[in-house]
Parts: C-alpha cells; structure tokens; sequence
C-alpha cells in the first residue's frame, strides 16, 4: 500500500502504551485526493508517556485518520519503544513510501525507526547509528529520490561553539555525509540548524537557526 498521509507530529500528555498489534477495529482503506493520488488514511502521533511512572513508555500511534470510516479517530495499535523521558520531538512530517520512518527522543539524542511496511501496525526496527561528529538531530525531510536530510542541532564538541549541521542518509538510514554549519566568518558562533525546507530542483536547502538549548545558550540568529 502506498502511504502519501501527512503525519501530525504531537508531544501528547496522556498515557498510552501496549502492544504493537493493531487492534480488533475497523482497518480504513486509501481514498483518492482532488488529483488521483492516493491518501493514506493513517495518522501517526509520536508521544510521550506524561507521567513517568513505572513500566511507561514512550511510544507511536496509529490513528483512524479516514473521515468517511466508521471509526474515524479511533487508535489502531500503539507501538512502544520500552523506553520514557526520551524528549519525543520531531518525527518526519511525511510518511515515507520506503525506508523506515524516523522519529527523534531529542533529550536523549537518539532517532527511533519504525517499520510501515503494515501500516496500521507500525514496528519498532531499532535506533538509528550515531552520526560522526554531529549530535542531537531535529528535524527530517525526505528528498524526491528517498533519501533523508537532517538537522543536527550540536557537534561533537571539538570546536568552538559546538556547532550543528546537516547530514544526508538513504533511505534505509544509512548515513552517506554530513556537513558542519560552521562559519568561519563567525568563528565560535553558536549556531543550531532548526528546522529546514527542500528545494529539490535547484538543489538548495534552507534551514533556520535556534537552539534546543535555550535556557543554558543563546545561539546565533541565523539561516
């Protein structure tokens, strides 16, 4: 099945968890948009456990998202992690059509991977590799042909500032390079990639700047 859903990627404040298995619920069908491309109806929330309590875990779930089914809303199947206080953050905005789906436990500077290949029961495949020099990745976005860019807000600390940058994976996750944000213009600068927007056909990115780290840092204004 083709997966072309948005994701609406939410930090949730309620306590849901269990096994990954969808449940015994009615399993909405892709419709078509306004120019024949299919639409997915699965929305997939990444949340927290809210209140930290013994045997929690952070997790991924999988909602009803088809208004025309029955029930529309519903939670499908929940996928945990066996992991809380991960910082659940930013996951990709966009279902991926192959590859697993990334979602970032910022707090703790790990990217979870989640397979779709059935997508109203999505399973945890493991932890993505560390990245070379860079640390705390925070944004995605898949490229035309599959594979990943991220923003990763801090280095390995063995410059000045500590500065982030970008790195580049196929889409199965395996990293291909990466790129500093440093500018020796600005030696030190404390610069964090944020966020960040493709365009594919002049092959140019543009991220923005802001730290994660905003109560022990203030980072350059830049993009």
């Amino acid at each position: 099945m083709d997966r072309h859903n948005s994701l609406l990627i939410l930090t949730l404040g309620f306590i849901l968890w269990g096994d990954c298995e969808a449940q015994d619920r009615e399993v909405p069908s892709d419709s078509l948009d306004a120019n024949g491309a299919q639409i997915s109806p699965f929305l997939y929330v990444w949340a927290r456990d809210e209140d930290q309590s013994h045997g929690g875990t952070d997790f991924l779930a999988t909602i009803n998202a088809d208004p025309a089914s029955a029930g529309y809303g519903e939670i499908l199947a929940t996928t945990p992690i066996h992991r809380m206080g991960t910082g659940a953050h930013h996951a990709e905005p966009v279902a991926p059509t192959e590859g697993p789906l990334l979602a970032s436990g910022f707090s703790i500077d790990r990217t979870y991977m989640f397979d779709l290949t059935s997508p109203n029961a999505p399973k945890l495949i493991g932890e993505l590799d560390t990245i070379p020099g860079l640390s705390y990745t925070h944004d995605y976005r898949r490229l035309p042909d599959g594979k990943i860019l991220l923003t990763m807000q801090r280095g390995d600390g063995s410059q000045e500032g500590d500065p982030g940058g970008l790195a580049l994976l196929e889409s199965d996750g395996t990293l291909l390079l990466t790129a500093s944000a440093a500018d020796p213009a600005f030696p030190g600068a404390i610069i964090r990639p944020y966020s960040l927007d493709v365009a594919a056909k002049r092959d140019r990115v543009l991220t923005t700047g802001r730290s994660m780290f905003y109560a022990e840092e203030r980072a350059a204004d830049v993009i």
